[in-house]
């Protein structure tokens, strides 16, 4: 559930940067790294409150950006999201990060593997 895909602000959608997304079906809110969220667009210091599985309903700061779109890395289209919370630091376990070489392994994915893409050195 980690896939990459490009980056860019809907005020200068040319300018994009590869990155890794994490797809993940329980959350209802986007975000992104600081650094690559301020190479796109400016955000506005907010203090939302997020409910994880430790602790319910914290107050975090970070920045918001209402103007980031997305697209798949092989696809044109484009998808707005419309609002998004930065952090200094999302953790992920590159190790979970599909490839080509490690779907050829599992027999279910073994048609796919030529269509996926090779690992990347991207946030």
């Amino acid at each position: 559930m980690i896939v990459p895909v490009w980056l860019s602000s809907t005020q200068k959608p040319e300018r994009e940067v590869l990155v890794y997304a994490m797809l993940h079906t329980q959350s209802d809110t986007s975000f992104v790294k600081t650094a690559v969220a301020d190479e796109l667009s400016e955000g506005a210091d907010t203090f939302p409150s997020i409910s994880t599985i430790p602790s319910k309903w914290q107050e975090l700061h970070c920045r918001r950006y209402n103007d980031l779109q997305v697209r798949g890395f092989h696809s044109t289209e484009r998808l707005d999201i419309p609002e998004a919370y930065s952090q200094d630091d999302i953790p992920v376990d590159r190790s979970h990060v599909p490839d080509p070489a490690s779907a050829k392994q599992l027999d279910h994915l073994k048609t796919i593997a030529r269509e996926m893409v090779p690992l990347k050195d991207c946030p």
